[in-house]
């Protein structure tokens, strides 16, 4: 499989994983989308196989859905992910069907019976919104989690993959609350 895992992904265009070549096996854990538009869309023609989401936290701004696919999905498992922004017109739209609130989505739909919505404006613990345009990034956000959103002890534990969670379950998005960020790019060489 493909894993994409514990990724922090600000201002990306219209759909945060691009799944157009009828994608089988792709595993989407601990990411963190904060962008303008709907938080989570796949928009494609192709089937989308046996893929899953789990504990993935989605931030967007107005838009028709939180979660729009117009791919097929077959044999596909997402949920235990969070979602923040809006408001949206309808909920969810999920191999045709639409499901206008969340709650009418965890009672009937095959997707997200244990989603999360999010305040979008708390959720980060630094003030970190979804872009009103699309623009360059020029330095590195903190989307570390703040105290008392939503999104902390909301996620599924996935053994081998986030056993070292603090609190009562994994909590959803990229960092685990209160963990440093990690170093991303050259580090300095020893002096050992």
């Amino acid at each position: 499989p493909v894993y994409v895992f514990r990724n922090a992904i600000y201002n990306v265009i219209a759909e945060p994983f691009k799944m157009h070549n009828s994608p089988s096996g792709a595993l989407f854990f601990h990411n963190t989308v904060v962008k303008k538009g709907m938080p989570l869309q796949i928009a494609s023609s192709e089937p989308v196989r046996n893929c899953w989401t789990r504990n993935n936290l989605f931030i967007g701004t107005t838009a028709n859905y939180a979660f729009e696919t117009t791919a097929k999905m077959r044999g596909c498992d997402f949920d235990y992910d969070g979602v923040g922004g809006g408001p949206w017109n309808l909920f969810l739209k999920w191999n045709g069907e639409r499901f206008s609130t969340v709650e009418q989505a965890r009672e009937k739909a095959l997707a997200w019976r244990n989603a999360v919505v999010v305040d979008a404006t708390n959720t980060f613990a630094k003030d970190v919104a979804a872009p009103a345009e699309p623009k360059k990034a020029h330095e590195a956000l903190d989307l570390r989690l703040r105290e008392g959103t939503g999104a902390i002890d909301a996620g599924q534990l996935l053994p081998g993959m986030n056993d070292g969670f603090a609190g009562k379950a994994p909590d959803l998005g990229a960092y685990e609350l209160g963990a440093a960020l990690p170093h991303y790019g050259p580090r300095e060489a020893s002096s050992k």
